[in-house]
């Protein structure tokens, strides 16, 4: 039987391989499900519960904002709400020697990294 596999590479992407001939037939970056799951948490109040988590696009899609691990971050669905209401503001993410750190404004104006 021919059945495909499926391997997690670098957290999100989705390699997919025949049993057949062995070799690399597609790459595909993987789900928003994936992309949760590998996060885990929202990053501005710290939810951990997977079914309250989104993907949010810090660049939104009609921008030309992609679901990928540079233009996204996890947020819970009461902090989602709040970035779309312009309660929060996601910035985008910054690199420094803890590595990379979301940069936000929080509902009190102040400014975070996390």
């Amino acid at each position: 039987m021919n059945v495909p596999i499926y391997i997690l590479v670098f957290n999100i992407i989705v390699f997919h391989f025949s049993r057949k001939n062995r070799s690399v037939w597609k790459k595909t970056f993987g789900s928003k499900k994936l992309f949760k799951l590998r996060e885990g948490f929202c990053k501005v109040c710290g939810e951990d519960r997977y079914e309250l988590l989104d993907a949010h696009r810090i660049v939104e899609g009609s921008k030309g904002g992609k679901y990928d691990v540079n233009n996204c971050v996890c947020l819970c669905t009461s902090c989602h709400r709040l970035q779309h209401a312009g309660t929060i503001k996601i910035l985008g993410w910054v690199h420094s020697t803890k590595g990379n750190l979301l940069h936000y404004i929080d509902k009190n104006g102040e400014e975070q990294f996390s």
